[in-house]
């Protein structure tokens, strides 16, 4: 969520930025991946999805590579996860629990997992969400399998590296760290959050983290060597840190919870020591307002009204870049 791109426009005619071209992807809420020069996206229509490939500066579309959702009547869509994209091969996690890996290039298959059929996969109720995660020469995936919790697969052969059996998975994507100096990854599940080392994928520690619904549904936000969570349905925010084999709270968690910041979805970002994010419970999208905190101590600095509704942002050059739950885009100061 956070890019160090600068010299984009950021003062806008009262009509908006100009149009410079679009696309129709059909139904979903996958997010956008935009490397050299490429974007990459995927959406559903008549009970297939497509992951597509345009060029970035004119919107031409270089290929798209079609498949089966899986989903006859789905209660939600549409692929839920981000695509990822490296120098050779672009990742996707389809809702149905596939992931397919393409060739960059020409959208040639190269290899595919179906969690469903390898790992005894149940399909959560939402469906597969978690992205994919590019780390060091893998790609780390959330299976929510009966063999595995979260696998770790080399990116150029499929082959499994490690697979962790835990709780059942959620629907956050998992996010790098560094515990005790060594690379580590966090990992939600519904019994809370989870330190694995990102080369064996070894349990260093867990934290419990208990929401309605049993759902962590919001990546965790590296803050130094800390994190932060965020969750909705009835719970709060607190910044943990793992070390020594467990993990503890720096503010707020289990035994003091601050509902300054509930991240029902879309995770807060992180500028300048304060975290930004939609702040709001339960499925009351439309109402939730974007709020600030302080990242050190979880102190409200403030929250606003003027963009509410649930949605995502990300951070550029010291800006916050917003689309809220109505499709309202706005550029502000992250301030």
């Amino acid at each position: 969520g956070v890019s160090a791109e600068s010299g984009w426009l950021t003062q806008w005619p009262q009509a908006g930025p100009k149009v410079l071209w679009k696309a129709a992807v059909g139904i979903g809420p996958c997010g956008l991946a935009v490397a050299d020069g490429r974007v990459y996206t995927a959406g559903n229509e008549q009970g297939r999805e497509t992951l597509f490939c345009y060029e970035a500066a004119g919107g031409k579309l270089l290929w798209k590579f079609e498949y089966e959702s899986g989903e006859k009547t789905p209660k939600n869509p549409g692929p839920a996860a981000t695509p990822a994209a490296d120098a050779a091969a672009v990742f996707m996690l389809s809702r149905a629990g596939q992931l397919h890996t393409l060739d960059r290039s020409t959208g040639a298959l190269r290899w595919k997992k179906d969690f469903v059929q390898e790992y005894g996969a149940g399909r959560p109720p939402n469906g597969f969400c978690g992205s994919p995660l590019l780390h060091g020469s893998a790609v780390i995936v959330p299976v929510c399998g009966k063999q595995a919790t979260v696998a770790s697969f080399e990116r150029a052969s499929g082959k499994e590296i490690w697979a962790w059996k835990g709780s059942n998975a959620n629907y956050a994507s998992p996010v790098p760290c560094r515990v005790d100096g060594r690379e580590a990854l966090i990992v939600a599940s519904d019994f809370g959050f989870h330190a694995l080392d990102a080369a064996s994928g070894k349990e260093w520690g867990a934290y419990r983290w208990s929401t309605a619904y049993k759902i962590n549904a919001t990546a965790p936000v590296a803050v130094g060597d800390a994190f932060f969570v965020s969750s909705g349905y009835g719970k709060g925010c607190a910044l943990l840190k793992a070390a020594s084999g467990k993990v503890e709270e720096l503010w707020g968690g289990e035994k003091k919870e601050l509902k300054e910041m509930r991240n029902q979805c879309s995770p807060s970002v992180l500028h300048d020591g304060h975290l930004y994010g939609f702040d709001g419970d339960g499925q009351g999208g439309a109402k939730q307002p974007l709020a600030c905190i302080e990242a050190a101590t979880g102190k409200l600095k403030w929250r606003s009204d003027s963009l509410k509704g649930a949605g995502a942002l990300m951070c550029a050059g010291g800006k916050l870049l917003i689309l809220n739950h109505s499709g309202l885009l706005a550029v502000a100061e992250a301030s």
